[in-house]
């Protein structure tokens, strides 16, 4: 059996096992920032190796950054932000939101297809360690941690869609 096919198969399994995780009660206590975590965990890199633009063509994303470079140095400049224990403003992220598919999003500024697995990577490693960055928030009533978090919810729920629509991409 070719081993992609059987990384995508156990990649599948995983996804469902979070779709599970998702909608049972015994996990409902879990904020927005473990489960992007546990998502981008699931994110595999080296599986775009084989990856199809048909693919991409079928699934949007809801974004409001035009390709997954942007988007990384969003993440990139927030997690800058994060550890110098800067308080983040509220018009830190006021971009105005577009369906895109996850082709499009895969194409860099200059209008070429991206080094996927590189993207992806670097994607993911900017959105773990905001995830690790984060962590004090999930606990935090008030203060810097709190005030943090809430204005980084539209960025947690903008990168949790975006590593789902990434790993279902990445296992069609």
């Amino acid at each position: 059996m070719n081993l992609v096919l059987l990384d995508k198969a156990l990649l599948r399994m995983r996804l469902k096992y979070q779709l599970f995780k998702q909608k049972n009660p015994k996990y409902a206590n879990r904020t927005t920032r473990k489960i992007c975590e546990e998502y981008l965990g699931l994110l595999s890199p080296s599986i775009f190796n084989a990856y199809k633009p048909p693919n991409g063509l079928i699934t949007f994303v809801r974004t409001p950054y035009k390709n997954l470079g942007e988007f990384t140095k969003k993440l990139i400049a927030t997690n800058l932000l994060l550890k110098q224990s800067s308080i983040i403003t509220p018009d830190w992220d006021n971009g105005a939101y577009r369906n895109i598919t996850v082709d499009r999003f895969l194409i860099t500024s200059e209008g070429f297809y991206a080094d996927n697995v590189k993207a992806i990577a670097d994607f993911k490693q900017a959105g773990l360690e905001l995830c690790k960055l984060m962590v004090e928030s999930d606990t935090a009533e008030f203060g810097k941690d709190e005030h943090n978090s809430r204005m980084l919810t539209k960025l947690f729920i903008n990168l949790l869609e975006v590593a789902v629509k990434l790993n279902i991409v990445s296992v069609e």
